[in-house]
């Protein structure tokens, strides 16, 4: 018994050594870019972005019969949006999904986004949406 906790206990260690190790070689290579071109609030105000505007985008079902499935897809589709801030330029990127009716709710509020967007950034002038590929791009450089 106590040889099977002692093995589960080791490959538990095995794996915590290597989720580390992958995080940080995910990790590191973007601090010492933002150390070396940018700066780490930059970073940090990028993460807390990302996440007020996906809370902003998130849709809840409403009564007016749009689909769960939808409504499932663009929530799937926003969890999946970041935004990209650095001293000169912004960068917001939001996966379209495969389904046509999610993609046609999602390409519905591109304006709303825009906005948003504008709003929380004054000192950025922002271009219209962009397609590439799968993805729907904004980018907003500095004015002042």
């Amino acid at each position: 018994m106590s040889k099977a906790v002692g093995a589960i206990f080791n490959a538990l260690d095995g794996v915590i050594v290597l989720s580390v190790a992958t995080l940080l070689l995910l990790v590191v290579p973007e601090l010492v870019t933002r150390i070396v071109n940018d700066s780490l609030s930059n970073w940090f105000s990028s993460i807390w972005v990302s996440l007020r505007l996906r809370k902003f985008l998130i849709r809840q079902a409403d009564h007016e019969g749009e689909g769960i499935f939808k409504i499932q897809q663009h929530n799937k589709s926003i969890r999946k949006s970041v935004i990209d801030i650095r001293n000169k330029k912004i960068t917001y990127l939001v996966k379209l999904p495969n389904d046509v009716l999610a993609q046609k709710l999602l390409l519905e509020s591109k304006e709303i986004l825009r906005e948003e967007i504008s709003s929380r950034f004054p000192a950025y002038s922002f271009s219209n949406f962009e397609r590439y590929k799968h993805w729907l791009r904004i980018e907003g450089t500095k004015i002042r």
